[in-house]
């Protein structure tokens, strides 16, 4: 196991780093849940990359967040996931706070730090990253139960959405570097 501490005092980007090695090194599945979603460009593009390499991607996000703001900024970047294959599952209440990143069952991370700029470049952050498969197949027995709480949206319900959402949704993700 190895403990990343971040944040604008330790080493620049260590959780950008730790997360984009992670996905980078996943051959079969990765399963990410986070309550707040508004990823820097690389990690957007890692996602992407390997979904369109044939990974299964998964990311289990709340239906609506307690801020608008990120709700709303989130909600921007789905078009570009779903297209390039990321399979995105929208959770039910109660509000999910949980934070993980599952490689291929093997691999794990969890900690304080949610899959935004704010987290993975501003604050002070703590992420356990485990390299164990039997703790890493526990752990995705209890991530799939969440999974079972969520609906999966397609690229199709995605853009069928009105275009005052897109607007709305657009808007919200200018401020996206500071979400």
């Amino acid at each position: 196991m190895r403990i990343i501490n971040a944040g604008p005092t330790s080493e620049r980007e260590a959780l950008c780093d730790a997360n984009f090695a992670l996905i980078g090194s996943a051959r079969h599945q990765i399963l990410l849940g986070t309550p707040y979603f508004v990823p820097p460009d690389d990690m957007r593009r890692a996602l992407r990359v390997a979904a369109l390499r044939g990974v299964d991607v998964r990311l289990l996000l709340p239906v609506r967040t307690n801020y608008l703001s990120t709700t709303y900024a989130a909600r921007a970047v789905y078009d570009e996931m779903l297209a390039a294959g990321v399979r995105l599952f929208l959770r039910r209440p109660p509000f999910m706070h949980s934070k993980f990143l599952l490689i291929d069952g093997r691999d794990a991370m969890v900690g304080t730090a949610n899959f935004d700029n704010r987290s993975l470049k501003l604050n002070y952050e703590t992420n356990l990253v485990l390299f164990d498969a039997v703790f890493a197949d526990a752990f995705k027995r209890r991530v799939l139960a969440d999974y079972a709480h969520a609906d999966e949206l397609t690229l199709d319900q995605w853009r069928r959405r009105p275009a005052s959402r897109r607007l709305i949704e657009n808007f919200f993700n200018l401020a996206s570097p500071a979400l």
